[in-house]
C-alpha cells in the first residue's frame, strides 16, 4: 500500500516538475533574467542573408560584433549591446539573445564602441555620430569623433563598392574601398572641412586668434597632421 501511495505521489509531481522547465527564469522584479533593456525597447527585425557576391573588404565599421553603448534619439542611453555598423546601408545590427541577428529600426543618435578587436591598438573609447542626428538613416555622413569640446574634431569615414565579373567565372566579387582621410571642425552647429594651414585655425576661431597663435608658437605646430590639429582643438 505504501508503495503504491510513493509511485502515485512521484508521478503527480512530474507534471508541475515540466512545467516549471518550459518557462525562463526571471528576476525579482519579473524582467527576463539576462535581457538586456535595449533588445526590449528598439524596434528591430531580423537581418536576412542573401549575398550574391564574395566580399573583398568590408562595408563595417568592424567585422565582428563589438560591445557598445547605444544613445537614442530620445537621448535614452543603452548600455552593453553587441553591434555591428554597416557604413553603406547605414544599418545598426546587434545581437539578440538567442544570437539572432537583428537590425535595429529606432533612430540611433550615437554608437560608443567601448571594447575593441585585439588586432586595434588600444584606445579608450570610439564614438560614431552623423550630420543629422541620426546614424542609421540613408545618405547622412557618418563621422568618428576624434575630440570633441566647444568645438570637435570629426573623421569622415565612408566606404564605397564595385563589383566585377571576370570572363567565365559564375561569382561575382564585391570589392569594398574604405576611405577616411577627410576631417571636419563642428563649431556652432555647422561643419566645417580642415584645411591642414595655421590661418585656417586662426580665420576659424577667430575669436581666441591670439591665443590660438600663441599656443601654434610655443609648440611649432604647423597644423598639417592631424596629431597637432587634435592638440589645438583640445
Amino acid at each position: 500500500m505504501i508503495y503504491r501511495l510513493v509511485i502515485i505521489l512521484l508521478y503527480s509531481l512530474i507534471p508541475a516538475f515540466g512545467i516549471c522547465q518550459a518557462f525562463p527564469s526571471f528576476t525579482g522584479e519579473g524582467t527576463d533574467k539576462g535581457a538586456t533593456p535595449f533588445l526590449k525597447d528598439a524596434n528591430g527585425r531580423p537581418l536576412h542573408w542573401g549575398s550574391t557576391y564574395v566580399a573583398d573588404g568590408s562595408p563595417y565599421y568592424y567585422d565582428e560584433y563589438i560591445w557598445a553603448d547605444i544613445t537614442v534619439s530620445s537621448g535614452k542611453i543603452y548600455k552593453d549591446v553587441r553591434v555591428k555598423f554597416n557604413l553603406i546601408d547605414h544599418q545598426l545590427q546587434y545581437l539578440a539573445d538567442d544570437g539572432t541577428e537583428m537590425i535595429a529600426t529606432t533612430a540611433v543618435k550615437s554608437i560608443r564602441f567601448t571594447s575593441f578587436p585585439v588586432t586595434r591598438d588600444s584606445v579608450k573609447t570610439i564614438t560614431l555620430i552623423s550630420n543629422n542626428g541620426v546614424l542609421n538613416q540613408p545618405e547622412v555622413s557618418i563621422y568618428e569623433v576624434l575630440d570633441s569640446g566647444k568645438s570637435s574634431l570629426l573623421k569622415k569615414i565612408s566606404v564605397s563598392y564595385r563589383d566585377e565579373k571576370k570572363y567565365g567565372e559564375a561569382v561575382t566579387t564585391r570589392h569594398f574601398e574604405r576611405k577616411e582621410n577627410e576631417f571636419f571642425i563642428f563649431l556652432n552647429n555647422e561643419y566645417k572641412k580642415v584645411e591642414k594651414k595655421n590661418e585656417f585655425f586662426l580665420t576659424l576661431l577667430h575669436d581666441r586668434s591670439k591665443e590660438i597663435e600663441d599656443f601654434i608658437n610655443k609648440n611649432r605646430l604647423n597644423c598639417r597632421s592631424i596629431k597637432d590639429i587634435q592638440q589645438l582643438i583640445r
